[in-house]
């Protein structure tokens, strides 16, 4: 019986590694970056990669939510730093007022866009009909400005929007352009008098000038969740906010959480009328959470996608916490364990000395308490930085005494 109970035990271990392979993996970029403690929401796009690349619609306010990985929701807001750079891909010089000026030397152009930022989000405001040229424009003062009919094409992301954590540790590069790639680039200042310069660029084949592909009609999507009444589960729905028409729109579904739960359906609404049920694909075979893939065909309005998933019944499940005995304190050490638990349940935590303490703390035991009456459950044992039990009927804490080195 006790090699069997060892069996299941070293099931859940592998079980809790490959799930903490698959957390690693989500934050790093598939093992290519470094771990990611800090990330930003675009729509119900997470961005966990380095270098992006977005198109931003003119005339729409576009907003970024900033997130600390490992930070409760009660937990006191971070800062984080924001602004927005030329991005050079091929160098090219315009004229302002007859002198020449690089691209490649604009640097910060944060003061020429509208950025409101908040604790926890920041928005960037694009205001209708703004182009290349325009911007340019406003980083020179509003003087005329004369620009090449290739610099855009020859630089099709030209600006760059860089959100870095408060301490600069992670920084992430959004490259992004907005109206249509074949701009004409015109200025709109004054220009001069008596057949000079007007201050608009003239087209290389101005007898041919090329057309552009007029492109779908593009309709919002947007997603809310069912069944989720008490909050207790986390949904992370990964889909880009805008579809042309007839498009194949493709997203995933997870739900993070220490309470189990499921998704039941996933339906398309239209103007509050029912469309039809997404069509689901197979799950991700690597994540530390469920994830469930959907896709259906873009119709040719805006949608709103109800994600019903199963309600979790919370008198079913008990507290799990944590408090530090002895020296320091709870900023002293890291602990990821489940919040809750059902009776019976096999619970397993990471327990280890906080980064910038190991030189002045040890671990010496962590015990397991009654959260109600106080009393020692049992004292806890130590496998690598990990250790388990079983979960009793009481709400525990779990105690962690710490010596100093």
């Amino acid at each position: 019986m006790r090699t069997f109970a060892k069996i299941i035990g070293y099931g859940l271990v592998l079980l809790l590694i490959a799930a903490a392979i698959g957390f690693v993996y989500k934050f790093t970029n598939g093992f290519n970056e470094d771990f990611k403690t800090f990330y930003v929401e675009y729509g119900s796009r997470q961005i966990l990669t380095t270098e992006n690349k977005m198109i931003f619609n003119t005339g729409d306010v576009h907003r970024f939510n900033v997130k600390y990985t490992f930070d409760k929701e009660d937990a006191e807001p971070k800062d984080y730093k924001v602004k927005i750079v030329s991005n050079m891909t091929r160098d090219f010089d315009y004229t302002v007022d007859g002198e020449r000026y690089l691209f490649s030397k604009l640097g910060n152009l944060t003061d020429v866009f509208d950025i409101k930022k908040s604790d926890t989000y920041f928005e960037l405001h694009l205001p209708d009909g703004l182009t290349f040229s325009k911007v340019l424009m406003a980083a020179q003062g509003g003087k005329s400005i004369n620009v090449p009919t290739d610099a855009l094409t020859s630089n099709p992301y030209p600006f760059r929007l860089q959100i870095s954590s408060y301490n600069e540790k992670v920084t992430y590069n959004i490259d992004f352009t907005f109206g249509s790639s074949s701009e004409s680039n015109s200025s709109t200042g004054s220009g001069q008098s008596g057949g000079g310069n007007t201050g608009n660029t003239t087209p290389n084949t101005p007898n041919n000038p090329s057309q552009p592909n007029k492109p779908a009609q593009q309709y919002s999507l947007s997603w809310r969740v069912e069944g989720n009444d008490e909050n207790l589960v986390w949904v992370n729905v990964d889909c880009p906010s805008s579809w042309g028409g007839g498009e194949k729109v493709e997203l995933s579904v997870a739900l993070i959480s220490d309470y189990d739960s499921e998704v039941l359906n996933v339906a398309v609404y239209s103007n509050g009328k029912f469309l039809f049920n997404a069509s689901k694909g197979s799950l991700m075979p690597i994540t530390a959470v469920r994830t469930d893939f959907y896709n259906f065909e873009m119709p040719q309005s805006n949608v709103e996608i109800v994600i019903a998933i199963k309600p979790v019944v919370k008198n079913e499940y008990l507290n799990i916490s944590y408090d530090v005995l002895g020296y320091g304190s709870n900023a002293c050490v890291n602990v990821y364990c489940a919040e809750a638990a059902k009776p019976g349940e096999y619970v397993m935590a990471s327990i280890y000395i906080a980064y910038g303490y190991e030189n002045t703390y040890e671990i010496s035991r962590v015990v397991l308490q009654n959260a109600d009456t106080g009393e020692d459950i049992q004292t806890l044992e130590r496998f690598n930085e990990f250790y388990d039990f079983t979960m009793p009927d009481c709400d525990v804490v779990i105690m962690i005494y710490l010596d100093l080195k």
